[in-house]
């Protein structure tokens, strides 16, 4: 019993890193989209001041086509 198990983890866990978790990944109208690049600097204001600080540790929401998803990793680049 106690292999049976191991050997059923194992194949869970194989199975599971093939795929993103949903987090990471958004579908509109079954296309799934993976990886969004956005060049330039995302700020955040709710009066549409363009001289508003940069995002710092904060949670983006990607909206497109009706779908929406958290982006839950980043990479900034300074330069």
């Amino acid at each position: 019993m106690g292999k049976l198990n191991a050997y059923l983890i194992s194949i869970l866990l194989i199975m599971a890193s093939l795929y993103p978790p949903p987090s990471h990944r958004l579908l509109i109208d079954g296309l799934s989209i993976d990886q969004v690049a956005i060049f330039g600097i995302a700020r955040c204001d709710l009066n549409g001041d363009l001289s508003a600080p940069p995002i710092s540790n904060g949670t983006v929401v990607l909206t497109c086509g009706g779908s929406t998803a958290n982006l839950a990793e980043t990479v900034t680049n300074l330069g």
